[in-house]
């Protein structure tokens, strides 16, 4: 557990500084203008997003509308009318809880819709991380190539082009049968396992530009872009083992996307997470665990109050 958590920290380091900046902030401006109890209930409002990175780490969006309603809990504490009873102030605080609440969601739901839209660009992404096991064995691990199947790829043959098809299993994410509506299409593919969870997979057309045994080049296009990604991975034996370094240009993303990758350390997580695969490691990373969100979590507890009001004989 102190692993997971130390790893978390360091990996949303980013986004813990972005969302708790505000709360701290919010409350340090209002401290001198409320009583004890509200100020020690503030305090563990501001420290919700921070909680929130540990227990849903992947779900940025969420993170930063946390933070948001959170502010906006504390800027309204002052209003608070300390001269009535505690019983009258502590409905009233759990009124601006609620409140918080609502802005959480408003602001989650202009970020789902709007995460996609703006100006698109190809971007440059670059990690590297060392790994003990050997290039030959991280080259056959990571790498996109004809032939390739484990549980995170699945490459079939080249045509006369050199092209192939390369399914890759994208993190599972917790859904609940209401997400069954999810249609597949030409380059994603949605599907419910045993356990509940949802499972996507990408499709991407490829074609190895350049193969040595320290190096890997494949070209790889995705859905309607026009544009189409490179992505090259190096390996440098060292003392430790192997370093493994990781150059993609991106197709045309939305920068907002790109954002949310950038401030989750995606890439970097990403590699971490081959390597426990490979090595057989305890998955510390957050791409090898289940992506939980707070929404789903909540509509679970929910369900039982959301049935018909006069469900049918």
């Amino acid at each position: 557990m102190y692993a997971r958590i130390t790893y978390r920290l360091h990996r949303l380091r980013r986004l813990i500084v972005l969302t708790m900046l505000p709360t701290l902030a919010a409350l340090f401006s209002v401290a001198g203008q409320v009583a004890q109890p509200e100020l020690v209930a503030m305090t563990i409002v501001a420290m919700l997003p921070l909680l929130h990175v540990l227990a849903y780490p992947g779900a940025w969006m969420e993170t930063i509308s946390a933070s948001v309603g959170c502010v906006s809990v504390i800027v309204m504490g002052p209003y608070l009318d300390s001269g009535l009873d505690p019983l009258s102030r502590s409905l009233w605080f759990a009124l601006l809880l609620c409140m918080g609440m609502l802005v959480f969601v408003a602001v989650l739901w202009a970020l789902s819709k709007t995460v996609f839209l703006g100006p698109t660009r190809r971007q440059t992404l670059t990690t590297s991380e060392v790994s003990a096991l050997d290039p030959a064995s991280l080259k056959a691990g990571l790498t996109l190539y004809p032939g390739r199947r484990d549980e995170r790829a699945a490459c079939g043959p080249v045509d006369a082009k050199g092209i192939f098809k390369a399914t890759l299993h994208i993190q599972k994410l917790s859904g609940a049968p209401e997400m069954a509506e999810f249609e597949d299409t030409a380059d994603v593919a949605y599907s419910f396992n045993e356990s509940g969870e949802l499972e996507t997979d990408m499709v991407l057309s490829c074609k190895v530009e350049r193969s040595t045994d320290t190096e890997h080049e494949v070209i790889f296009h995705h859905g309607e872009n026009e544009t189409p990604g490179l992505v090259i991975h190096r390996f440098e034996p060292v003392a430790e083992g192997t370093r493994v370094e990781v150059i993609e240009q991106s197709q045309n993303m939305p920068v907002f996307v790109y954002f949310g990758m950038w401030i989750e350390d995606y890439f970097a997580d990403h590699l971490v997470s081959e390597f426990e695969r490979l090595e057989g490691r305890e998955p510390l990373s957050n791409r090898n665990r289940t992506l939980r969100q707070f929404v789903v979590d909540l509509a679970f507890l929910m369900k039982p109050f959301s049935g018909p009001a006069n469900p049918p004989n």
